[in-house]
């Protein structure tokens, strides 16, 4: 149900917003971090025995400077007690402006940094293979030891040395010997 719900509220939103996508986009990522990343102000929007003209006081003095639509539509989401949803719609919205724009965003995690050059070898690796925009979140995990791990959606491809060990050891493992 959240889902068929965060589908609702996040295609009227798009549709409200006419061509301003991507500005709507920025905001309602800050007003996501905010809300996610600080439980007080989480358990204050969602309280049941809060008035919700106190909420919308703090939405409205908390992002002063957005756009009006985020602002009302924060409301909206107050009023018929869906706040909560916030981090599944913004889920959402994005996935549908990236459709719109042609977009996929892949992880990318590695070893060890990689360089801007490697970074847009994979980027365009990436593009060669989805015929779509690439937007790369590169992240460093040096557990993996090297190679890459890139993820999208549900697709994963595991390239990394600790991978690569531990089907070896796998294996090794299931090899009977003579």
């Amino acid at each position: 149900m959240q889902k068929e719900l965060s589908f609702q509220y996040a295609k009227a939103l798009y549709e409200l917003a006419n061509s301003n996508h991507q500005k709507i986009l920025e905001q309602l990522d800050v007003i996501n971090q905010v809300v996610r990343n600080n439980e007080d102000f989480y358990k204050f929007l969602t309280h049941p025995k809060i008035d919700d003209e106190d909420k919308k006081a703090l939405i409205k003095e908390t992002f002063i400077d957005f756009e009006h639509l985020i602002i009302h539509f924060l409301y909206v989401l107050i009023d018929n007690k869906r706040i909560d949803y916030l981090d599944s719609i913004v889920t959402t919205y994005r996935n549908m402006y990236y459709e719109e724009k042609n977009i996929i965003h892949c992880e990318v995690i590695s070893a060890t940094s990689l360089s801007n050059e490697n970074i847009e070898k994979i980027k365009n690796a990436l593009c060669a293979k989805f015929n779509k925009e690439i937007l790369l979140d590169v992240k460093i995990n040096p557990e993996h030891l090297g190679g890459l791990i890139i993820k999208h959606d549900d697709q994963v491809l595991d390239d990394s040395i600790l991978t690569k060990m531990g089907n070896i050891r796998e294996h090794l493992k299931n090899r009977k010997l003579r």
